[in-house]
């Protein structure tokens, strides 16, 4: 009975097929596109100079994820969150992002020595980085994360350090 009421309202027959959504995250994370066809990541401007930034310092860098292929050791970052200021009438033109930085070896020590490289270039700065005027740069948290075994069954994994840093920079203020 119900289910001619619903051809009528033309609520009826099979359901539509299901879409594949990816979680918001990774939504937010893929940029442009839509939620079932993510794009390559887009970086922002500040991220455009924080990769040349590190990578002028001698480091293989990348943004999001380790390209298949690339042997560590690597370092990759991701902004993890963004915290924009606001004076009672307008954006005051300051954000902080948090970025996840993560050093990749086959080495644990050279992990250990990898994240001291990314602190002298980082921990404490302040000043141009590119175009961009980054007002702070402080770490918050370093945590070693578990052995990655290969799935081959070799013994030549990877080790994973993950380090947060906080970010102070100078954001443009939007004008409507």
């Amino acid at each position: 009975m119900f289910g001619n009421l619903l051809l009528l309202l033309g609520r009826g027959g099979p359901p539509p097929p299901p879409t594949l959504y990816y979680p918001a995250a990774a939504w937010l994370f893929f940029g442009a596109g839509s939620r079932t066809s993510p794009v390559a990541p887009t970086l922002n401007p500040f991220e455009v100079d924080l990769l040349a930034y590190l990578q002028s310092s001698g480091m293989t860098v990348y943004a999001g994820h380790v390209p298949q292929g690339v042997n560590p050791p690597a370092y990759t970052f991701l902004c993890v969150s963004e915290d924009p200021r606001y004076t009672i009438a307008k954006a005051a033109g300051l954000t902080f992002r948090s970025y996840q930085f993560s050093s990749f070896s086959t080495d644990y020590l050279e992990t250990v020595a990898m994240d001291g490289a990314l602190w002298a270039a980082l921990g404490g700065f302040r000043g141009n980085m590119g175009s961009t005027f980054v007002s702070s740069c402080r770490l918050v948290n370093t945590i070693d994360l578990p052995y990655e075994a290969n799935v081959d069954g070799s013994d030549e994994g990877t080790y994973h350090r993950a380090a947060e840093y906080r970010i102070g920079l100078k954001k443009p203020i939007p004008t409507f």
